[in-house]
């Protein structure tokens, strides 16, 4: 079994959810965009060109949430359940709880040039969920900040980064 490693990744590129009652609508409406409306695999360039407003943020929604498959050498991004849903409603808090799915679950797929960590990108918040949510706040959700969330990442041998100031900014819109 590999040594699980936690990289900070440039989640720090957020669509500062959660603010004004918006939740993951900015993803919502990028996965729309970027497939054109249609329930097909696209290549990941063709997506990035879809949704220039985004700019570096649309790599948020390439890298965390959507899967990543090269298929006869061409990058795509694969039509899953997240983006069947996002194509078949508008946006909703049943969407936002499938996308939380999806990044707690961590599964980024490969591309050209990525990093063998950046296929589980949100391994630090499956943790945390897992081992200082469920067991020592006993599901209590009104003991996840900032903070503690900080806290358990820098104090964790498995996050291999030189600060937790990326992480920590990646929490805004989650977490007041």
């Amino acid at each position: 079994m590999t040594e699980e490693i936690w990289a900070p990744g440039s989640f720090t590129k957020n669509f500062a959810w959660g603010k004004d009652d918006r939740g993951l609508v900015e993803l919502h409406t990028a996965i729309r965009r970027g497939f054109g409306e249609s329930i097909e695999d696209v290549p990941r360039e063709r997506f990035r060109e879809r949704v220039p407003e985004l700019g570096d943020r649309v790599l948020v929604a390439l890298n965390f949430f959507l899967f990543n498959r090269s298929i006869d050498g061409e990058d795509m991004i694969l039509a899953d359940e997240l983006v069947f849903q996002a194509l078949s409603w508008d946006h909703s808090k049943a969407f936002d709880m499938v996308a939380i799915f999806a990044f707690l679950f961590s599964r980024a797929g490969k591309w050209k040039g990525a990093r063998a960590e950046q296929r589980r990108p949100a391994l630090w918040a499956s943790a945390y969920i897992l081992e200082r949510l469920s067991k020592e706040h006993a599901w209590n959700a009104d003991n996840i900040t900032k903070a503690d969330i900080e806290s358990f990442v820098r104090n964790d041998p498995r996050y291999r980064a030189q600060t937790t100031a990326l992480l920590h900014k990646s929490c805004e819109g989650f977490i007041s």
